[in-house]
């Protein structure tokens, strides 16, 4: 949570408060799309709100905003997970206050858990690997794996893949297609490959954390930008976007 203080005796300062994170009818589809772990200003919006490049954004004119014209004085609490932006009109002084917010905390903890995998195991299995465990973490919060994962791609990749921004080379997508193209679902790949107490001990671990997160679109949010982790830490930077934009769980 963010609280904004504008201190008088110096003039006002303008925030634009865009919408939460998702709305019912955009289920899983940010408003402002994120910047990845991967590039600078990880967790700020890609869209230049004073530029917006809708063509890149086609959703950005449609997210709900609320637009706060602070005098000196004011005082303004933004809840978390509001994305917002900051003018000052003229030369100003502004205090910002930052507490933590609940999500977050309960996130600290997903985050040191030890990802159920073993240090031995091939680029291929790596792959294989994670599809079984975002689709078995996804089945316990009750949320259908393959909209996660196009929300990912669509929402944080896609523009950057055609403004040629990303991490990422010909030779690692078409490594990663040619994986997940030729490999079976992630539930025939669940029932095929023992993959070991400590792996089904690690889904319901951090299955268990993630169903602290009351509010269900923040806790896609968060799921999200775990998945990215998840790849970023097991695989390389360069297969985040073609391993999201080709291993899509298919129904059995």
């Amino acid at each position: 949570a963010l609280l904004l203080l504008s201190c008088p005796p110096f003039t006002p300062a303008l925030l634009l408060l865009s919408c939460p994170p998702f709305t019912p009818a955009l289920l899983l589809l940010s408003c402002l799309p994120l910047c990845l772990a991967s590039i600078q200003h990880y967790g700020h919006s890609q869209v230049d709100i004073q530029r917006p490049n809708t063509s890149l954004f086609s959703e950005f004119d449609r997210s709900g905003r609320v637009v706060a014209d602070l005098e000196p004085g004011h005082m303004l609490y933004v809840p978390p997970f509001w994305y917002h932006h900051v003018e000052t009109l003229e030369d100003s002084v502004s205090v910002n206050v930052w507490s933590v917010a609940e999500e977050l905390t309960i996130m600290d903890d997903v985050y040191k858990q030890a990802i159920p995998f073993e240090e031995s195991w091939d680029l291929s299995t790596m792959v294989q690997a994670c599809r079984v465990y975002f689709t078995m973490i996804a089945k316990v919060l009750d949320v259908r794996a393959d909209s996660i994962w196009s929300a990912i791609y669509d929402k944080r990749y896609a523009a950057l893949d055609k403004l040629g921004q990303l991490k990422t080379n010909e030779t690692s997508d078409a490594v990663m297609e040619q994986y997940c193209r030729s490999s079976s679902s992630a539930k025939q790949l669940e029932k095929q490959k023992g993959w070991g107490q400590d792996f089904d001990q690690g889904v319901k671990d951090v299955s268990k954390l993630f169903l602290q997160i009351h509010d269900r679109d923040i806790r896609h949010l968060c799921l999200c930008n775990f998945m990215e982790h998840v790849v970023a830490r097991v695989m390389a930077v360069n297969h985040i976007s073609p391993f999201f934009a080709h291993c899509v769980p298919t129904a059995d």
